[in-house]
């Protein structure tokens, strides 16, 4: 199986890659959806220099990530474990589990490597382009940079 990763700015446009995987044929229980989860009060609480939250931060998590992430405490350490485990390089690993706390929304697809792909092309349809990961990982996205990436995983 492979991980194909993509980090959205938006839901809707999560949303709808979703969607179009599942109406492409992927199954349902192999696509995760893995989003920043505010708790707290509902004022506005002071934000840390790297602009981030500084009290009750945690992720959502639904699908296969969503299960590994279950018995954690849903941090970004943890998300960062669970993509590592999924196959993705650490590198890779923390820098999506980075965007996730910064707020962005990471949508990954457990697929046959025949289906690669097609998640892929599905994928940079929608997804947010970021700059491209260095130390030989493949990435495509919707412009010449890209925001989805795949990763051999364990079978």
């Amino acid at each position: 199986m492979t991980t194909v990763v993509a980090m959205f700015d938006d839901m809707c446009l999560a949303q709808r890659a979703v969607a179009d995987l599942i109406g492409s044929g992927f199954p349902r229980n192999e696509i995760s959806v893995i989003i920043r989860h505010l708790q707290g009060p509902p004022e506005p609480v002071p934000v840390k220099s790297d602009g981030r939250d500084p009290l009750g931060q945690s992720v959502l998590a639904g699908g296969p990530l969503g299960e590994a992430l279950r018995l954690t405490n849903h941090d970004e350490s943890a998300v960062a474990n669970a993509l590592k485990r999924a196959g993705l390089p650490p590198s890779a690993s923390l820098m999506f589990a980075d965007a996730v706390g910064a707020g962005a929304i990471l949508l990954a697809v457990h697929c046959k490597d025949a289906a690669v792909r097609d998640a892929r092309d599905i994928l940079d349809i929608y997804a947010t382009p970021e700059p491209r990961l260095t130390q030989g990982t493949a990435t495509r996205g919707g412009s010449q940079d890209g925001a989805t990436m795949g990763q051999r995983g364990a079978d």
